[in-house]
């Protein structure tokens, strides 16, 4: 089975909350003991560990790096 519609799940459910900055509702896509690993130190933290360091992660790198455009697309 694909993973497809869970993945387009995810990226509607994370570009709602990109548009009214309310990060809880991600809350449901991420076990309490997630790990997010980024792997580019330029954004900052490269390992997020526990949904609510991810949670808390996304906010400020958007801050940070794709707020600063004028534009933002898929």
């Amino acid at each position: 089975m694909s993973n497809i519609p869970r993945f387009v799940g995810y990226a509607a459910a994370f570009e709602k909350a990109y548009e009214n900055d309310d990060w809880v509702e991600l809350e449901s896509w991420f076990s309490e003991d997630a790990i997010y690993e980024i792997g580019l130190p330029i954004l900052g933290a490269e390992r997020c560990e526990g949904r609510a360091a991810i949670l808390a992660w996304f906010p400020d790198v958007l801050d940070r790096f794709d707020r600063r455009f004028a534009s933002r697309e898929l």
